[in-house]
């Protein structure tokens, strides 16, 4: 969304004292909202998750713990079956009464044990049953034959005891293990005892009611990319990890090992964040309590201002602008306060005194000054010619609008400008424009002759200048009128060359005359003569020579003819970029060097108002010379650029450029640096560019290249047009 800047500001200064007061209130009361509330939202927001993650990882720790208390159950009734004697003797007997009397199936539901195992010294099995309590069925014993069937390894356990976490398959098993002794607790040992306990849904969930943590246990996938980040996560926080994404449940993880000490299983516990949910309920409840606050102390303010100050303020607003609607200085402020209010008042009416004695005193002189102005403005403005009031030291006091038009410079950047700086009076008056200003004292008409005028491009003009002194209460004033000349030389100087033109356009329509009738004929001759196969090969070169020749003089005649013809403009918007591509092909099919590379950088939407046929004959001619201009090769670039009013197309070249005397010459009739050239194709460009209201501009160096600028305008001012106006 973009904003009016300015538009803002003037609505905020168009706005009365009581809008700025309230929205400044407004403004203060919901900045402090805001900052209030996100105040209590970080602090208690934090404190809150804070808590919940300390909360989290307790309860995490309180599943590990039951975990491990279910582990050392196992572990205390493997060491009661194998610190026994019976036991201590049955592996060496394999007496089947001690099977009988008990390792039966109820021992198995007795004490919740899902796999019993006894092994040897050397690790056989013994007897092992493994059985299903949930679905009362026996198991395959195999898969459950992963665990030390010798121990010979000491830890915290007690002596010679190993208990832990095992996984079988995608099941995770309470396993503990313990070699079988007298009941004495002595050796040597015989053998172990191994029993384990399914982590069923059933024991899970009576875990869970246990600890009063809903948590679940699944194996650690090593090829999982997930489960690869979250061990990570644990190893960085401590042994937990924490994902606080859930707005309502806080998901916390840990790692649990195998008794063999590899990472197997991930404990994922899944706690409530009822601390969250209420530190929410405060915020909303802080939030529409500091609101509600809020509101009713902005009210009460906006109260208290009105009547103490903002009403007063009102009333003395009013009456200032019932004032100044009415124009009636007479009229005085009420000023019964002792405040500031009533202060601004009294010098307010005190204003009002000056005013209107000032006013009474002043009316007269305005009307004069008025008039005087009136008459004056409007001179200055129906005047064009330009008119410039000057000190007697030349410089510009005042300047009317056509001064701008001819000078090129905004009246307000005339002003303060010495005269010197826009007219050349050199040529005319010694000393400058101080001395003209002497010389216009002394004569009776004043001053008056032909000087040079400077516009603020630079560029100059002939101009004829006037300048008068007259007196006034300051002093001296001298007023210049400086009208252009240009138009009036341009004038003059068209009439001579259209006056010469007719002159070469009867002469060549002589010459066509006189000249091609006998061309004619001795071309249809020569052809004739040249059909005799009795001609050797130099006989028939040089028929073909003598015809060369009679096509060139023709050539010659018809450039002759067509510089000093005029010609009705078909004027038509005109696509450029399409007008140079076929001038373009059209020089290509004429034998152009293939080491020319031409180069077009105009935008297809450029367009100006031209008669296609001319503009294509100035664009072939240009490119022409432009080839013809590169015998070792090299590109041609052709880029435009336009205004509101002109369109400028610019074809430069890498040729071998112009000398400077050539430079100035090069559009001069009849003047040419090629053999077989007629020196009469730029200067009929630069015809037919002029008769469009454009113009035509070369600029060259030396063994560098030449740039050709051509100027044609967008606004259709010649829909009849003849060469030189």
């Amino acid at each position: 969304m973009r904003y009016d800047v300015p538009m803002i500001m003037r609505f905020l200064q168009n706005m009365s004292i009581r809008a700025r007061v309230g929205a400044a209130l407004v403004i203060v009361m919901a900045g402090y909202t805001v900052i209030h509330q996100v105040v209590d939202r970080v602090t208690i927001s934090r404190a809150m998750l804070h808590y919940e993650k300390e909360q989290a990882r307790r309860d995490l720790l309180r599943c590990q713990r039951a975990l491990e208390r279910e582990i050392r159950h196992i572990l205390v009734v493997t060491a009661d079956w194998a610190a026994w004697d019976d036991t201590y003797a049955f592996i060496e007997t394999h007496d089947p009464r001690y099977i009988a009397s008990n390792l039966v199936v109820e021992t198995f539901y007795d004490s919740g044990i899902n796999l019993i195992c006894f092994f040897d010294r050397d690790g056989g099995l013994v007897w092992g049953e493994a059985h299903d309590l949930e679905q009362e069925q026996q198991l395959d014993l195999a898969p459950f034959m992963v665990f030390p069937r010798t121990l010979e390894v000491d830890d915290d356990s007690p002596p010679g005891s190993l208990a832990g976490i095992m996984l079988v398959g995608e099941v995770a098993m309470l396993v503990a293990c313990h070699p079988i002794l007298t009941s004495e607790n002595t050796g040597p040992s015989r053998g172990t005892v191994v029993m384990g306990r399914l982590l069923t849904p059933a024991v899970l969930t009576a875990l869970q009611h246990q600890t009063q943590v809903e948590f679940c246990l699944r194996p650690i996938r090593n090829d999982d990319k997930r489960d690869a980040q979250l061990l990570a996560e644990i190893q960085a926080g401590g042994g937990t990890a924490l994902d606080s994404s859930d707005t309502d449940t806080l998901h916390v993880s840990g790692r649990l090992t195998d008794f063999f000490g590899v990472p197997a299983l991930l404990l994922e516990a899944h706690i409530p964040r009822a601390a969250s949910l209420e530190g929410r309920r405060i915020i909303q409840f802080g939030m529409l309590s500091t609101i509600v606050s809020s509101l009713l102390f902005l009210l009460a303010l906006m109260i208290a201002l009105r009547y103490t100050v903002l009403a007063p303020m009102s009333r003395l607003t009013r009456a200032v602008v019932r004032i100044s609607e009415t124009g009636d200085v007479s009229e005085r402020l009420a000023c019964n306060r002792g405040d500031e209010v009533g202060q601004l008042a009294r010098e307010f009416n005190s204003l009002l005194d000056t005013i209107e004695s000032n006013v009474r005193q002043q009316a007269e002189a305005a009307e004069v000054l008025r008039e005087n102005a009136a008459h004056l403005r409007a001179i200055m403005q129906a005047a064009r010619d330009a008119v410039f009031t000057v000190t007697p030291s030349s410089t510009i006091e005042s300047a009317n609008p056509a001064a701008q038009a001819i000078f090129g410079w905004p009246v307000e950047q005339l002003i303060n400008r010495p005269a010197d700086a826009l007219l050349n009076t050199t040529g005319t008056v010694r000393g400058g424009m101080a001395a003209i200003l002497e010389k216009a004292s002394e004569l009776p008409e004043g001053f008056r002759n032909e000087v040079i005028g400077i516009r603020r491009d630079g560029t100059t003009f002939p101009a004829y200048l006037m300048v008068k002194d007259y007196a006034v209460e300051s002093g001296t004033m001298y007023v210049l009128f400086v009208a252009d000349l240009t138009e009036i030389k341009n004038m003059h100087e068209r009439l001579l060359r259209d006056r010469h033109l007719a002159s070469i356009g009867e002469m060549g329509a002589s010459i066509a005359h006189e000249i091609r009738n006998p061309l004619t004929g001795i071309s249809s001759a020569l052809q004739v003569l040249r059909k005799n196969t009795n001609y050797d090969e130099d006989e028939r070169t040089i028929f073909e020579d003598i015809l060369v020749q009679i096509k060139r003089v023709d050539r010659t005649v018809s450039n002759l003819l067509t510089f000093a013809k005029s010609w009705r403009l078909d004027c038509q918007w005109c696509n450029v970029k399409r007008m140079l591509t076929r001038a373009w092909e059209e020089v290509e099919c004429q034998n152009a060097p293939s080491n020319v590379v031409f180069a077009l950088e105009i935008d297809d939407h450029v367009e100006a108002i031209a008669d296609p046929g001319l503009c294509h004959q100035v664009f072939c001619n240009v490119l022409q010379n432009a080839t013809q201009s590169m015998p070792g090769g090299g590109q041609i670039r052709v880029s435009a650029s336009s205004d509101t009013r002109h369109v400028r197309v610019t074809v430069a070249d890498d040729g071998i450029g112009m000398e400077p005397e050539v430079l100035k010459k090069a559009t001069s009739p009849f003047f040419t640096t090629r053999v077989k050239g007629t020196g009469l194709g730029l200067a009929i460009c630069q015809r037919i560019v002029e008769a469009h209201g454009g113009s035509i501009c070369i600029d060259s160096v030396p063994k560098t290249g030449t740039e050709v600028v051509i100027t044609l305008p967008v606004e259709d001012t010649h829909a009849e047009a003849h060469p030189g106006g």
